[in-house]
């Protein structure tokens, strides 16, 4: 009976308290966690990383001397978020928006190809990372707020007609969850290896990191989210937003992804109502799409933005 109050204690307050500053605790002193090992086909993965060291080059090329200007603005709670905003000939504006832990370089290769179309590009860091304020990782939830907050003021601020969001892990997560609100000139959502909910990709790291079951540790950590970083795990999600937007949206994701796995693609993609597109790429891992097949990874961007932007 002595050790039942210590037990309660460790299991209601140090314990979930503990895994909420691990998994959303600010990328300064986060350390993700390692991924699932999984079996990679070996000659995939050297076509992979020749794709990858191209995509680079051709960055360095196009990006390499081009003009852009750090943008700061600050969000509704008066956390300061930062960004990079490099000018472009036409008045369309794709927002690039990084994953998880992850900082504006990850989507620079992409980027790059947009910029050769004629956009002009905006690469935020969320908050929670690199020079983004904020103690905790929005995991879209918060940042989608963010991403509406940026669209109004390059709105007012730069010459932007048409907008494009692609995201990747959680910045599809939260590309997905600014359709909400999102204003008329949103055009189109990229979404790349994008979660169904908070709650569902924290209930399967439960399971793969620690062994346990999502209830009652995920439902207490939730608890403890919506008091120290005012949102909920459960209250919005990719999901449901899928179900409401009528922005045409491209769902990207790989046959091989286990950190987000692919049956959450198809589950958003049944998801969304009216006009969508759907991308499988064989044997790529998470987010790792445009490596393994670029020239199929482009071909189909460029093909629906060319129906639902291009076209207005």
């Amino acid at each position: 009976m002595a050790l039942l109050i210590p037990i309660l204690v460790i299991i209601l307050v140090a314990m979930p308290v503990a895994l909420l500053f691990f998994a959303i605790g600010r990328k300064d002193t986060h350390k993700p966690a390692k991924r699932k090992e999984i079996r990679i086909d070996q000659n995939m993965e050297k076509t992979r990383k020749r794709n990858k060291l191209a995509l680079r080059r051709a960055r360095r090329k196009i990006l390499g001397n081009a003009p852009y200007e750090e943008l700061e603005i600050q969000a509704r709670d008066r956390v300061k978020l930062y960004g990079e905003f490099f000018p472009n000939r036409s008045g369309k504006l794709v927002i690039l928006i990084h994953g998880y832990t992850g900082s504006p370089e990850e989507m620079k290769d992409i980027g790059a190809k947009y910029y050769e179309k004629g956009y002009s590009l905006f690469f935020p860091y969320l908050r929670g990372h690199g020079k983004s304020g904020g103690r905790f990782i929005g995991m879209g939830v918060l940042d989608a707020l963010d991403i509406l907050e940026w669209i109004k003021w390059i709105k007012e601020n730069k010459r932007v007609t048409d907008v494009v969001l692609h995201g990747e892990s959680m910045g599809a997560a939260t590309a997905m969850m600014a359709s909400y609100k999102s204003p008329e000139n949103v055009r189109a959502i990229v979404e790349d290896s994008g979660y169904t909910s908070v709650y569902d990709i924290f209930a399967l790291q439960m399971k793969e990191l620690f062994h346990l079951p999502p209830f009652p540790i995920l439902d207490i950590v939730n608890l403890y989210s919506k008091l120290f970083a005012h949102y909920s795990f459960k209250r919005k999600s990719p999901r449901d937003a899928m179900s409401k937007t009528t922005i045409p949206v491209l769902f990207i994701h790989g046959s091989a992804d286990t950190f987000v796995p692919t049956t959450m693609a198809y589950e958003l993609y049944e998801n969304k109502s009216g006009e969508k597109e759907l991308l499988i790429v064989k044997g790529a891992r998470h987010v790792y799409s445009v490596q393994v097949d670029p020239e199929g990874y482009f071909a189909c961007l460029w093909k629906f933005l060319g129906k639902y932007v291009e076209s207005k």
